[in-house]
């Protein structure tokens, strides 16, 4: 093969190779809810937590707050994908990235870890007590009983 013909194959290659500013996630996407509360930080006149419902089979929730990235999404097209369980090593807890619509995409706004050491409540709001509710309720593998459906959305 001689040095065009290199050249020419190697371009038509390389523009079908072209990087898109978008990705593509198939993930598990977890049923959460914006709470009511927040967590405000009143020296700074800032919210510092966002506090989240997670659903579970039996109708139950767990609390949870995240530190959000931005502010500037639509509340309504809210995602919470679970993108690893086990996350850095800790056997009991998943890792949630939270997304939603920002514009006419969706993008990521947070990310955390959920453990079975947060509060668990009943449908009626009632708090389970105990540091391990969660598992108590649930055993070893909770993040089984977690409600969850598995969609594919394009970020960026």
């Amino acid at each position: 093969m001689d040095w065009d013909e290199s050249r020419q194959l190697h371009s038509e290659v390389g523009n079908q190779l072209q990087f898109s500013k978008f990705i593509h996630i198939t993930a598990p996407v977890l049923s959460v809810q914006l709470a009511e509360g927040v967590l405000w930080d009143y020296f700074n006149d800032m919210v510092l937590r966002q506090c989240f419902k997670i659903d579970m089979v039996d109708g139950c929730y767990i609390d949870w707050s995240l530190k959000l990235d931005r502010r500037d999404f639509d509340h309504t097209s809210l995602k919470a994908l679970c993108l690893k369980e086990g996350a850095h090593g800790i056997t009991d807890s998943v890792f949630v990235m939270i997304i939603s619509l920002v514009g006419d995409s969706f993008e990521r706004v947070g990310g955390g870890l959920v453990s079975c050491h947060h509060g668990l409540y009943s449908q009626d709001g009632v708090k389970f007590l105990g540091d391990y509710a969660i598992k108590d309720r649930y055993g070893e593998q909770w993040t089984k009983h977690l409600v969850r459906t598995y969609d594919t959305f394009r970020i960026g």
